[in-house]
């Protein structure tokens, strides 16, 4: 019965281990989509940006257009 118990001890640890390791795992890799999170947002934000300067910049050079159109 003794060695039942040392048997069902160390299978337990085996699991606990391999549950510890799985967390690390899982972990890592939750800290690795974070960071791609944080770069797309910040890419995002360039993109958005850009969008900006150039809708700027096409409402100015309409404006011109029409302007020349109508002189």
């Amino acid at each position: 019965e003794i060695a039942q118990v040392d048997n069902s001890w160390l299978e337990v640890r085996e699991q606990l281990e391999a549950k510890k390791q799985d967390l690390k795992k899982r972990e890592d890799r939750l800290k690795e989509l974070d960071e791609l999170k944080n770069k797309v947002i910040e890419e995002n934000q360039g993109f958005k940006k850009e969008i900006k300067i150039l809708t700027q910049q096409y409402e100015a050079l309409k404006e011109l257009d029409e302007q020349k159109t109508h002189n």
